[in-house]
């Protein structure tokens, strides 16, 4: 009788917490796009213009893909996780900001802020994908799906790895805040080093030893590999990018919890 009021209490707690979340997650879009839905597709519209302007430099380079595929499937299996990745460390690095807006509902606790802003960024990037692909599917008649479970595995990851960042970074800007400005400059390269525009398999040794340790670059692997029928990575780990993660995230709680006994 105890074990099943102890599991009817803790699901009534899980109930409660995905209710605030997606509580926050609504307030986060109506704040950032004043509830107006035309604000919210331009912001839809900017990964599209990135993904357009990247299809396009391929076709005036004459720069063929790698693989047995059309230029826009090939460019939204790289660029759409790196977006995901760099959206959700900007995402979570407004935690704090965002925090002290709900400072007086002690409800509201600092590791829910930081997940509804992200999950807000995971929901974009899976409309985007949507929205892409039938646009390639519709006009093109494309359509590279071959393992979605294996999209999907790779697209979380990619979020984890820039949710666990942000976390980290936000922990870090408690004590040092030029963190804030430091952040974009570190994101610049990653752009270059993440197999965004081509792929591990193209890479010779001297560069694949240098960029493997890059946790992106397996993230984009795995997309790679769940769109495209035939395309294997020789080089994918996919353990790689969850142990990274975990240890940002554990590196983000010690700073957490040391700045907190400071404080106190």
């Amino acid at each position: 009788m105890n074990i099943l009021k102890n599991n009817s209490y803790y699901f009534m707690k899980l109930i409660t917490v995905c209710e605030l979340i997606i509580l926050l997650m609504s307030r986060d879009i109506k704040t950032r796009y004043n509830g107006n839905l035309l604000n919210y597709m331009m912001v839809l519209a900017v990964p599209l213009v990135w993904i357009s302007i990247t299809v396009i430099s391929f076709q005036y380079l004459n720069r063929s893909v790698p693989i047995s595929t059309d230029d826009i499937s090939f460019v939204i299996a790289g660029i759409l996780p790196y977006l995901l990745f760099r959206y959700t460390i900007t995402a979570t690095m407004r935690t704090h900001s965002f925090s002290t807006s709900l400072a007086v509902v002690s409800q509201v606790k600092k590791r829910h802020v930081i997940f509804s802003l992200a999950a807000v960024e995971f929901v974009n990037a899976v409309i985007i994908y949507i929205i892409i692909s039938l646009i390639n599917f519709l006009i093109f008649s494309r359509w590279e799906a071959q393992k979605p479970f294996l999209i999907f595995e790779g697209m979380v990851i990619a979020w984890l790895l820039g949710l666990s960042f942000g976390y980290f970074c936000d922990a870090l800007s408690e004590r040092f805040p030029l963190v804030y400005k430091a952040v974009p400059v570190m994101l610049r390269p990653m752009f270059l080093i993440s197999a965004v525009f081509y792929t591990a398999n193209e890479l010779p040794y001297s560069l694949l030893s240098i960029f493997s340790w890059n946790p992106l670059l397996h993230a984009n692997e795995i997309v790679r590999e769940g769109m495209f029928e035939g395309y294997h990575s020789l080089y994918l780990e996919p353990f790689y990018p969850l142990a990274f993660s975990a240890t940002l995230f554990l590196a983000g709680l010690i700073f957490h919890l040391i700045c907190d006994t400071e404080n106190h």
